[in-house]
């Protein structure tokens, strides 16, 4: 079993500590696990299955500095 640190959550994610602290709080993220007295970790196989579970983006969407087709 792997260990995630909250530096390398907010790496992979690109969430925020307060935003996912935030989720954890709303059940919207895994929970951390305690490794130690004063250190929390989450388990890499529950963090990958949170980012399954995302929704796929609507690649519809006109992005920002996108070129226009149209004339």
């Amino acid at each position: 079993m792997r260990f995630l640190r909250i530096d390398e959550i907010t790496q992979i994610t690109g969430l925020s500590r307060a935003t996912v602290y935030r989720l954890v709080e709303k059940n919207r993220f895994p929970r951390p696990r305690r490794i130690g007295d004063r250190r929390v970790a989450w388990v890499h196989s529950e963090v990958e299955d949170w980012a399954d579970g995302l929704p796929v983006a609507n690649y519809s969407i006109q992005w920002q500095g996108a070129k226009n087709d149209q004339h």
